[in-house]
């Protein structure tokens, strides 16, 4: 049965589904069967990160609707790995998490890792996809706003037992508010990736391909890697040089 992970943010533009779809694409290419789910039931955008459009892809919307199994809503990417996407219909709105319980129980047979790229906030939908998962990665900006509302995830998670793998920070400049030994401190929870902002993670964004494929020698990208790995409990890890430092700030 594979292992089910749950990407969190309370604050919204912190880079959940960045980092899940970097997450997912390491991982396949480590050659295990991965699914990334996007469990946005109401802002559904993991399908923007890739370029593909869902107007004749059958998505998790179409499963809770009772349209179709959960199997059928698999889209496999061209990389391997394997996507189960959100509709964009207005009525796609009115949806509600009851089933997503299901839909999780239901995939996890099938794959080694299931990804959960969860709305924002603590909605009932995002406590449901918490709730059925082996475990949870929290993301976060390095800004106290932002990492005071994460604080509300790990309150959720200690109150109900769930295992938080560590805290992913984005968008990490020289200039940030916070320290990664701030936000450590504030959490109680392990920092386990600093992602630099880097004008090439926009970049892979706007060529809807991740930067772990883009450009995978960049730190960005190997923090996103190392991120995986330990996700992944694979007991390896990218080199993050001096160089990697210099580069991201001239390249």
């Amino acid at each position: 049965m594979g292992k089910v992970c749950s990407v969190v943010s309370v604050k919204g533009g912190t880079g959940k589904t960045t980092t899940c779809v970097n997450m997912g694409f390491t991982l396949a290419r480590e050659g295990f069967r991965v699914l990334v789910v996007d469990a946005n039931l109401e802002g559904s955008n993991l399908s923007f990160h890739l370029g593909l459009s869902t107007h004749n892809i059958v998505t998790i919307h179409d499963v809770l609707r009772g349209n179709c199994s959960p199997l059928d809503a698999i889209y496999t990417h061209p990389s391997g790995v394997n996507l189960m996407l959100g509709g964009v219909r207005l009525d796609d709105v009115d949806l509600r998490e009851a089933d997503l319980k299901k839909v999780i129980q239901s995939v996890r047979t099938e794959f080694d890792f299931v990804i959960l790229d969860c709305c924002s906030g603590l909605s009932s939908s995002v406590r449901s996809a918490l709730n059925n998962s082996d475990e949870v990665l929290i993301v976060t900006n390095p800004e106290l706003p932002a990492v005071v509302d994460a604080f509300k995830i790990v309150q959720y998670c200690e109150g109900n037992n769930l295992f938080i793998r560590g805290v992913v920070v984005n968008k990490v400049t020289k200039h940030s508010d916070l320290s990664h030994y701030d936000v450590e401190t504030i959490l109680s929870r392990p920092v386990i990736g600093n992602v630099p902002e880097d004008n090439l993670v926009k970049r892979s964004m706007k060529e809807r391909t991740p930067i772990v494929m883009l450009k995978p020698s960049r730190k960005s990208a190997k923090t996103f890697k190392n991120v995986a790995f330990s996700v992944g409990e694979l007991g390896k890890s990218e080199p993050i040089t001096f160089w990697d430092k210099i580069f991201n700030m001239f390249g």
